[in-house]
């Protein structure tokens, strides 16, 4: 059995939990044997695999939106960067509103 995690610092919604750190290190676990071999998942798949995605995509660019609260397959709003999508025009036209949402250093 191969148990793996990784931390992060900061309320749900991105904020800072401590004093921005110039430097450091960042660490996280990996499955054994799959290493990431590419860090931009905007590309094509010859030059990414699936535990690049898994591992990096979602740290590096989050999504509009969340889903999931306990056991529910629910949008989770408290952790989505839009409102929810408001559809009109017969369910043609779909309009999202991004949160007010900021770096770790405010901006």
């Amino acid at each position: 059995m191969t148990a793996g995690a990784c931390g992060t610092t900061g309320t749900p919604t991105g904020a800072p939990s401590g004093k921005p750190v110039v430097g450091g290190t960042a660490t996280f676990a990996e499955a054994p044997g799959s290493p990431p071999n590419y860090i931009f998942p905007l590309d094509a798949l010859q030059y990414f695999n699936t535990t690049d995605i898994n591992q990096f995509q979602n740290l590096m660019w989050r999504p509009l939106y969340f889903f999931g609260q306990g056991d529910n397959v629910v949008l989770n709003q408290q952790l989505s960067l839009a409102e929810p999508p408001v559809y009109s025009n017969g369910d043609r036209k779909v309009t999202i509103h991004l949160k007010a949402v900021h770096w770790s250093d405010g901006k």
